[in-house]
């Protein structure tokens, strides 16, 4: 087990590499802001909706003393579950949004490692590259 975690580390470091001496990093500034901006927008709406969730579950507690402390509990609930749902479609909408600029990557890669000098880009759309994304 210990030997597989060894190879994927080395597989992972050497792929830094291989993005380097292909002059890849550019294809990548993209997808970084899209990430960037997804995180963004989740942790304001789990900032932004948290009380109005917990408001919503408060309306459960019919009685008077503790009223305020269910309100708070139920308010980081609410947050807690803004955020899982987030994380859950993160890589989904990062994966579908780069899918556009990340084709020229691995169609780069792809020449690279198989050995052909001329390699062919498919004549696609970005609306139909954004299609194949959330496919």
């Amino acid at each position: 087990m210990i030997k597989n975690i060894l190879k994927g580390i080395t597989a992972y470091t050497g792929s830094f590499a291989l993005i380097s001496r292909l002059k890849l990093w550019p294809y990548f500034l993209v997808p970084i802001m899209i990430s960037i901006i997804t995180a963004t927008i989740i942790g304001v709406a789990a900032y932004g909706l948290s009380d109005n969730i917990g408001r919503f579950i408060a309306k459960i507690w019919i009685w008077d003393w503790g009223k305020t402390t269910f309100t708070s509990i139920s308010s980081i609930i609410g947050a807690i579950s803004i955020l899982a749902i987030g994380l859950i479609l993160y890589k989904h909408i990062i994966m579908a949004l780069s899918a556009p600029f990340m084709s020229p990557v691995s169609e780069k890669i792809e020449a690279h490692l198989m050995g052909v000098q001329k390699h062919q880009h498919r004549n696609t759309s970005f609306k139909e590259q954004l299609g194949a994304g959330f496919e």
